[in-house]
């Protein structure tokens, strides 16, 4: 059988857990946390938590606005 490699993007400032599976065409978002051990099969969306098998969004990460108030 033929190898394929349909790619997987994983954006900035994300963190991919211990023995997390990302299946093929799947795109992280920025800041996207996968928990250990999740299953992704569809794109996770930047700043979403997933955890679990299949991969479920429990929550989104807070964006600090690195700009200063004046």
């Amino acid at each position: 059988m033929p190898l394929i490699k349909p790619p997987i993007t994983v954006a900035e400032n994300c963190w991919i857990a211990a023995d997390a599976f990302l299946g093929p065409n799947v795109n992280i978002g920025p800041s996207a946390i996968v928990g250990a051990r999740a299953v992704v099969f569809r794109d996770i969306p930047a700043g979403a938590i997933v955890i679990g098998n299949p991969a479920t969004i429990i929550s989104n990460r807070e964006q600090k606005n690195s700009e200063k108030s004046s």
